[in-house]
């Protein structure tokens, strides 16, 4: 597999009448492929991926693969409590044809480091998948030293990692101290893009590309090339859409709804317990988009 790099689209998990939406999804494949998007991740946290069933989560790797036809690398999230159902849902996405699975672990009892490389090993041995270690301790409560990291990256299938922290400095350290090759380091947020990239990211997996697809590419780009004046231009636009990203730790539903107010023909429906959308979430994503220039 070529190393991972550019700008991954954490797609949203679409519903109607609380049943997958298979025309919804296909149409944000080809949606995001047509816009330039560097790869496709399905069933990341803006997925809704600890709420879905496995009927559910089956359905849209299938119909995510299926669409995409190997035009862009495709990787699955699939993080779960215990190893097994891991391991299981590994290899379904393996052999639906998926490039590679995302796989943070949900803590529940106090785990040592040793259990933690013990359950990505056998996820490594088991699953036949290359694997990107999704690092974000706010959720998960995980927390890794930028050491243990190191040496998690040593586990044959790893390949990459998603980083879902603040620390720029910590990011810097987890570079410097892989020495794993090719091994891929990648922000959870494109709005740090600059900064990561600077310290030896090679791109992003993260959810504003689902508003602005192209916008987020060019910004890679630009900062790929060296181009920091056209970089610092579209970071300026892309911190448009700050609001977004800020008004609620569940944005699902906004994000959903500002997709749909661009013409996607996706609904703001979003899996229970997640909030629904709220009138006062409505008004400020048709706010935000009208303040972007995308909506009239």
């Amino acid at each position: 597999m070529k190393p991972l790099e550019g700008i991954f689209v954490v797609m949203m998990s679409p519903f109607v009448d609380d049943e997958v939406d298979e025309r919804a999804m296909r149409h944000m494949v080809n949606h995001f492929i047509a816009e330039g998007i560097n790869g496709l991740v399905v069933l990341g946290s803006n997925g809704e991926f600890p709420y879905l069933s496995d009927e559910e989560k089956r359905q849209l790797i299938d119909i995510a693969v299926e669409e995409a036809r190997g035009r862009v690398p495709v990787i699955i999230g699939t993080g779960y409590f215990a190893t097994e159902p891991v391991i299981a849902l590994t290899k379904y996405a393996r052999d639906a044809g998926a490039d590679a699975a995302m796989v943070a672990l949900p803590v529940y009892y106090p785990l040592s480091f040793e259990d933690v490389k013990r359950h990505y090993k056998r996820i490594s041995s088991e699953a036949g998948l290359p694997i990107v270690y999704y690092n974000i301790p706010d959720m998960t409560h995980l927390r890794l030293t930028p050491a243990e990291m190191a040496e998690l990256a040593t586990v044959e299938q790893i390949v990459g990692i998603k980083e879902t922290i603040p620390d720029i400095d910590e990011m810097a350290e987890h570079v410097k101290l892989i020495k794993k090759k090719p091994f891929s380091v990648l922000s959870g947020t494109v709005l740090n893009l600059m900064p990561v990239m600077s310290q030896g990211g090679v791109g992003a997996i993260c959810v504003l590309p689902n508003i602005v697809p192209k916008q987020c590419v060019e910004f890679y780009n630009a900062m790929k090339s060296g181009d920091t004046d056209k970089a610092g231009e579209i970071m300026a636009f892309l911190f448009k859409f700050m609001p977004l990203m800020t008004a609620t730790p569940t944005p699902h539903a906004m994000m959903k709804e500002s997709l749909r107010q661009l013409g996607v023909p996706i609904t703001p429906s979003v899996k229970d317990p997640l909030p629904p959308l709220t009138d006062q979430q409505k008004s400020l994503v048709t706010q935000v988009l009208a303040d972007a220039g995308l909506k009239k």
